[in-house]
């Protein structure tokens, strides 16, 4: 979403090699983004009415919002490689925005799935990974743990399993592969991976 803003408003590469927007010194106020199309996350550091605007509302479309207490809100939600920073406008008008990538997943230590019963308040959700054949399970239980894996793990795929109790199984995808980690703390998800029965087939989705 940025990316392709960026070549409408002209954007440019700052040339520094570390983040501007690591601290901001008052008046300026941190906000940030998550930018879903692109995987990326944006910090920057705004001082006046006409920057917050042009950042919530233009160059974000209204996902960008204050960091509050967070210090670092792209790392906290586990985008800690910081990438380059982009520099919109001039004048009253500029903006410096760091891009930060996000996390490679860890693969846990396991024997196998950890997501084949969830024990509540967990509730079981699955996803299917089209571009690597492959399927998701995971048991989430809290509203934020859901959040990131329906809308950032796996891009507003993942639902409820509901009566499924072996949602990927019920989809051909019997055989486990691995577990993955994403986060820590109240963002930890588990996430197991199964790949497809035999020769792979079309999923409409």
């Amino acid at each position: 979403m940025f990316r392709r803003l960026a070549l409408v408003t002209g954007a440019v590469l700052a040339s520094g090699e570390d983040p501007v927007a690591s601290v901001c010194t008052a008046p300026a106020v941190k906000y940030w983004a998550l930018d879903t199309p692109n995987n990326e996350c944006a910090e920057t550091c705004l001082s006046t009415k006409i920057q917050i605007a042009e950042f919530v509302g233009i160059l974000t479309f209204f996902k960008g919002k204050p960091a509050g207490n967070e210090s670092s809100p792209c790392a906290d939600h586990n985008f800690h490689s910081f990438k380059d920073t982009h520099v919109f406008g001039v004048g009253p008008l500029k903006i410096s925005m760091d891009k930060y990538a996000p996390d490679a997943p860890i693969l846990a230590i396991v024997q196998g799935p950890v997501a084949s019963v969830c024990t509540a308040p967990a509730v079981k959700y699955w996803a299917l990974d089209t571009p690597n054949n492959e399927c998701a399970e995971t048991c989430l239980s809290t509203k934020i743990q859901i959040a990131e894996f329906v809308g950032l793990l796996t891009f507003f795929k993942g639902k409820p399993a509901g009566n499924e109790s072996s949602p990927c199984a019920d989809h051909s995808f019997h055989r486990f592969k691995d577990t993955h980690v994403f986060g820590a703390g109240p963002l930890k998800i588990l996430m197991d991976k199964y790949r497809p029965d035999g020769v792979a087939k079309e999923i409409l989705v």
